[in-house]
This record gives C-alpha cells, sequence and structure tokens, in this order.
C-alpha cells in the first residue's frame, strides 16, 4: 500500500530493485586499467591536439565514465574538445549516471557527486552525455578513439556464443580509425570469466583489431 500511495517509496523501491548494493558500481574498480590509462593518455596527448571522444560501454552507473574525464584532465587535455559518453540498456542505470541520482542511498549519492565534481571542474570544453545503447548494435554516432567495456565480456551476463559475436562487431563499430577498445575481465559479485581471454581475442582479430597487452582484461586496436 505504500508503494501505491507514497511517489519517493516507489522510487527507492525501483532503485534499491535495480541498483542494489551488491551489484557492482563503485569507482576505482579496475586500478591496474586505470594506471595503464593513464599512461595511454598522456603518451599519445599530442595526438588529440583536436580533442578526443571516450565511450564506457556498458556503464552501469556510469563511475567509469566519470573517471575517464578525471584522467583526461589529468593529461592535459582538460582545455581541449573532449566527448565522454556512458552508455548502457537500463534507464534506471542511466538516470542515476546522468544524475548521481541514488535515492535508495543517500551516503551513496553524497559520496559520489563529491568524487565527480573535481573531476568535471576545469573540462571547460568536455561533451558528457549518457545514452541508452545495446553494445550489439551498430552504432550510427561518431566514432571513438577508446570505447571502455568493463566488467561484460566473457562473463554470467554476456557469454553465450552468438552474443558474444555480436557485442565484439558492434563494440569494434565503433572505434575511429587507430581507436582502443578496452575490457576488464572482473566481474560483479566476483563472478569468474567463463570464456577464456584467448578466446575474447580472437573474436577481436575477427572484427579486424589487432590485440595488445594490458593489465587486468583485454585490448584491441583498430587499424589506421
Amino acid at each position: 500500500m505504500e508503494l501505491a500511495l507514497d511517489g519517493e517509496a516507489r522510487c527507492r523501491f525501483l532503485f534499491a530493485l535495480l541498483l542494489p548494493h551488491h551489484f557492482g558500481g563503485g569507482f576505482d574498480r579496475y586500478p591496474a586499467q586505470s594506471l595503464w590509462l593513464k599512461g595511454w593518455f598522456a603518451d599519445r596527448a599530442a595526438d588529440f591536439e583536436g580533442g578526443i571522444r571516450v565511450l564506457d560501454s556498458a556503464c552501469g552507473s556510469g563511475e567509469g565514465a566519470y573517471q575517464v574525464a578525471g584522467m583526461l584532465k589529468e593529461a592535459g587535455l582538460g582545455g581541449k574538445r573532449c566527448v565522454v559518453h556512458g552508455s548502457t540498456l537500463e534507464p534506471i542505470e542511466l538516470f542515476a549516471a546522468a544524475h548521481a541520482f541514488f535515492p535508495h542511498d543517500r551516503d551513496r549519492e553524497m559520496d559520489y557527486r563529491a568524487r565527480v565534481a573535481p573531476l568535471l571542474a576545469g573540462l571547460e570544453n568536455l561533451s558528457c552525455e549518457f545514452y541508452l545503447d545495446s553494445v550489439g548494435t551498430r552504432s550510427s554516432r561518431e566514432p571513438y578513439q577508446l570505447v571502455l567495456c568493463n566488467g561484460l565480456l566473457g562473463g554470467p551476463l554476456l557469454h553465450a556464443p552468438d552474443e558474444l559475436a555480436s557485442a565484439m562487431a558492434g563494440l569494434a563499430s565503433r572505434l575511429a580509425p587507430g581507436g582502443l577498445l578496452v575490457a576488464a575481465d572482473r566481474f560483479h559479485a566476483g563472478w569468474r570469466l567463463r570464456v577464456p581471454a584467448g578466446k575474447l581475442r580472437e573474436l577481436m582479430q575477427a572484427n579486424g583489431l589487432t590485440p595488445l597487452e594490458v593489465p587486468e582484461g583485454i585490448a584491441g586496436k583498430k587499424a589506421d
């Protein structure tokens, strides 16, 4: 009865149902990857004089996308035309990410907003957007120099051969020439990788990507 009469209670219930405390999320989930990306941005800063486009695909509640924005700032790209997008299949995740909104967990919401504010400060030319999208579709958007897809490929949520092949093809299609796909292989609630990294690299190669050695997962570069 409370849910029927109280809109705020319904909102809290929906967010608790679809963004439970134990289901992924959080900043600093992939520290080795973050360290590697910081070096990659610093080394390639001169290549991005005109700006850079980054996509965090299957972004969940958005922490990874905001962290990338902070990395661009650290690399001295804050004054360039930077685009950071996050995409997800779930409307609740998208709303939480776009608005730093966690009505079922106000402590998380306060911590999240405190973390995001300095990451975005000083990025005057940043375009930050979250949108609904499936990794297995071809995108009509302008391609990206970097695509992240963490905690999804080959794990408990996406491991069927046909779905995995479609996802890799869709992600590869989002890359600009010379672009990089990076995917960490640690999953929600500690679940384990179900598809060997070698198989994922084979799928990358089948979609025109050259595998690279990276910590904490896999990566592939699209031909220039």
